[in-house]
């Protein structure tokens, strides 16, 4: 049995961090099969709670998806650790394609992939410059995007999650990948990502 594979990704707004995600899933899929990946997304599963429309459902919807707001970190990492108890196989990669967002969150995942003796660990940082950044949110903003909201998300970057990149830079076992993310070229930083894991 290969050993599976976790990967955090984490970056500006607009480095493209779903993109890289998606395409390493898909890779993953076609090598080990379908079912051989654990998809683990923070928005996802607000969705999925929200579309409930029970009351957690609607603290969720006002106080995150309407307000714009991150989840607080005790109820992401409930979250995560009720998916992976619930749904994780033995044989699994897990991919979290926007996380962490703060120095908490990333502590949590390290905790989770000891706990689940995974060893292969790669929290991948995609670089990608503040300007380049907001130039990409600009360009793709739907209407109620202003450059003050996108200013807003990317100062929420430096402020909570910076210190989680410095983390996994610094103290944690699992050591930060830089990626470029600046080339206009998706599949050069997909291959980038592979290269640095181990996988081309």
């Amino acid at each position: 049995m290969k050993e599976p594979f976790v990967f955090f990704f984490m970056g500006f707004s607009g480095s493209g961090k779903d993109t890289q995600a998606e395409l390493l899933k898909d890779l993953l899929e076609k090598r080990d099969g379908r079912d051989s990946v654990l998809w683990i997304s923070t928005g996802d599963i607000l969705r999925d709670i929200v579309d409930k429309k029970n009351y957690a459902g609607r603290v969720i919807d006002q106080k995150i998806m309407r307000a714009g707001e991150p989840a607080p970190s005790f109820l992401v990492t409930f979250l995560w650790a009720e998916t992976a108890v619930r749904e994780l196989k033995e044989s699994q990669h897990v991919i979290f394609p926007s996380s962490p967002r703060s120095l908490e969150e990333a502590q949590s995942l390290d905790e989770f992939a000891v706990f689940f003796d995974r060893r292969k660990v790669f929290p991948i940082l995609l670089e990608v410059g503040r300007k380049e950044a907001f130039q990409r949110l600009t360009s793709r903003a739907r209407k109620d995007d202003t450059p003050e909201i996108i200013n807003h998300r990317l100062d929420y970057f430096e402020r909570q999650v910076r210190p989680a990149v410095e983390y996994f830079e610094k103290e944690s076992e699992n050591k930060l990948v830089k990626i470029d993310g600046n080339p206009n070229d998706v599949q050069k930083i997909h291959e980038n990502i592979l290269k640095a894991a181990g996988l081309m």
